[in-house]
């Protein structure tokens, strides 16, 4: 965990000094970097600070929009990029895969971050207590990397807990998309803000195994045309509604199980009897009781990253598991 703790302290003396935080992943990274973002610009914690972050595309772009002082993450070996950024003046910092890839790692990059950051302003908050000994600068790292240990062990418990739980049900429901794709389907994925960025990846993981699918949050127009247009709550809802073919599946990732978007989406998927698939954290929220959702995975944790790591397990494997 030195590694981890050591990027965070780093990139948060950078953020109080006024930086932003430029972040790059290639390929089937580039949902992540967009989710490190919105880390940063939207914290999922009700009363965190936000931070100024932007994705950027490719290592030519980083000296176009970086500042001298700003903070150039890669996500992944981006050489590249890295060189990009140092020349603009940026500092660098490289995250590395764990053993669950990277989900994990750049949500304990914002946790510590913002917990550093917390400390430079209230050292001996009783909020701190939990990470930092009571704001004892000098357990500061020791106690950062204690906790990030013990955060990194529990979603590998959790995610292994839910995989065992749903065992059964990720074969029904591969063997039910796998019936529909076989018939001429697709699959479309949904979500907002984080959640929007497992979806991505959710497709993207689709898309590698040969079968088709695609992210309806990633149809930028499209998405704030409806918004603005017609209301936040129909922007899936419209999309199923024009595009779904009779084979289609329609899959919502939520950390809460609330997301009227998502709801809505799934109200209308089912009156046309599509597929549907739902992640959802807590106690599954309204996904569990709107009765519209045909294979609901639920995450039982309060924790919103949590949720999300161990919604990425299973979508993975869910995906891994579809045979047409």
């Amino acid at each position: 965990m030195t590694e981890l703790v050591d990027l965070a302290h780093r990139l948060a003396e950078r953020l109080a000094g006024g930086a932003t935080l430029l972040v790059h992943g290639s390929g089937d990274l580039v949902p992540d970097a967009h989710h490190v973002v919105v880390e940063f610009m939207h914290p999922v914690i009700v009363g965190k600070a936000a931070y100024p972050a932007l994705y950027v595309p490719a290592a030519q772009d980083v000296e176009l929009l970086a500042r001298p002082g700003d903070v150039a993450l890669a996500l992944g070996e981006a050489p590249e990029f890295v060189a990009a950024a140092a020349r603009a003046g940026c500092e660098t910092l490289e995250l590395v895969a764990g053993d669950d890839g990277y989900v994990t790692g750049y949500h304990l990059l914002w946790e510590i971050t913002q917990l550093v950051l917390e400390s430079r302003e209230r050292p001996a908050d009783a909020d701190l207590e939990f990470l930092y000994g009571g704001g004892d600068r000098g357990e500061t790292r020791a106690a950062a990397e204690r906790e990030a240990a013990r955060k990194r062990t529990e979603s590998a418990e959790l995610r292994a807990a839910v995989l065992a739980r749903y065992d059964i049900g990720l074969q029904a429901c591969a063997t039910a998309i796998g019936e529909r794709v076989g018939a001429g389907g697709r699959v479309l994925t949904i979500g907002n803000g984080g959640s929007s960025t497992d979806a991505a990846s959710l497709a993207l993981a689709l898309r590698a195994r040969g079968l088709p699918a695609v992210c309806l949050a990633d149809e930028m127009a499209v998405v704030t045309a409806l918004a603005n247009d017609v209301g936040v709550d129909k922007i899936f809802a419209r999309q199923v509604a024009a595009l779904a073919g009779p084979f289609d599946v329609v899959a919502g990732l939520s950390t809460s199980g609330g997301s009227a978007n998502l709801l809505a989406a799934f109200a209308e998927a089912r009156g046309r009897s599509l597929l549907t698939v739902g992640f959802a954290g807590y106690d599954g929220g309204a996904m569990a009781t709107a009765g519209t959702v045909d294979h609901l995975f639920v995450v039982p944790s309060s924790s919103v990253h949590r949720i999300q790591e161990a919604q990425d397990a299973l979508y993975t494997q869910l995906a891994a598991r579809i045979r047409m």
